[in-house]
């Protein structure tokens, strides 16, 4: 089942790196840098600029109504553009929990991500990146570590943009405890309305890949997220709203499990 995952993820990103790529757009993407970075989200690199800063700030919070925001908490993100081919970035799945032990949050910080993106196709209509890195769930006791593979890609066709950013979670430590494979593949559609304001929306299928009990086809989940940012080469802002799944397998129902987000984004 690894395998053939992984042999997925691998066919998708040769595809990517194989197709015809149009040539009625250049992004000019060696030249940019902290004073000049596009505000239309459809037309930035996958990767940033050499010594371009980004840090990403979202404040997510539960929109259940028996437990309204009952976690709130921040995952951020940090990355770096090593040079214009390569960013590294530290990253977080919850981050900063806020909410306190009373109210879904057990530690203030407890996870912990490093994640490599490495340009294969760096410009033009069609682009992509491979990405690679390890998560820690969980940092303290138990220690939760996971590889992570995947990669980024983007068409832009007019003032439309879809996304396909798949990625494969492989559990390194506490297998035995269901750290194991677990695959989310989200597709993302951008509408850039105007040079600064963005709308989106995102459908993804996630799930472990060998679940304790049943198997992928019973336990995946379907969440859909969109929202509206607006960006300047400097920062973004926005927010976002997401049903954590359209099929009803998180509880209380399919349109009952949902969250909210805002964030922010400052490059330096």
């Amino acid at each position: 089942m690894i395998t053939r995952s992984m042999s997925a993820i691998a066919v998708l990103a040769i595809a990517l790196s194989a197709a015809v790529r149009a040539q009625a757009r250049s992004y000019g993407r060696d030249e940019y840098g902290s004073g000049n970075w596009p505000s239309e989200i459809i037309e930035r690199p996958l990767t940033l600029a050499q010594d371009l800063a980004q840090l990403d700030v979202p404040v997510v919070f539960n929109l259940i109504d028996s437990t309204m925001w009952k976690p709130v908490f921040i995952p951020a993100r940090l990355a770096y553009g090593v040079n214009s081919d390569v960013t590294l970035a530290v990253t977080h799945q919850v981050g900063f929990c806020l909410s306190g032990p009373t109210n879904g949050c057990p530690k203030l910080y407890n996870d912990v991500g490093l994640e490599g993106l490495i340009a294969i196709m760096p410009s033009g209509r069609l682009q992509a990146a491979l990405a690679a890195g390890m998560e820690l769930p969980s940092i303290s006791d138990p220690f939760v570590a996971s590889a992570v593979l995947g990669f980024d890609s983007r068409l832009v066709i007019g003032p439309l943009a879809l996304r396909l950013d798949p990625r494969l979670r492989i559990g390194v430590t506490q297998r035995d405890i269901g750290n194991k494979e677990f695959l989310t593949v989200p597709a993302t559609l951008q509408f850039q309305v105007t040079p600064s304001v963005a709308l989106f929306a995102a459908l993804a299928v996630s799930g472990p890949l060998n679940p304790a009990v049943g198997s992928f086809s019973t336990s995946y989940t379907v969440p859909l997220n969109f929202g509206l940012a607006y960006g300047t080469g400097d920062y973004d802002f926005g927010a976002s709203f997401t049903f954590l799944d359209l099929r009803g397998n998180v509880l209380p129902s399919a349109t009952g499990a949902r969250v909210g987000q805002a964030f922010a984004s400052l490059r330096f």
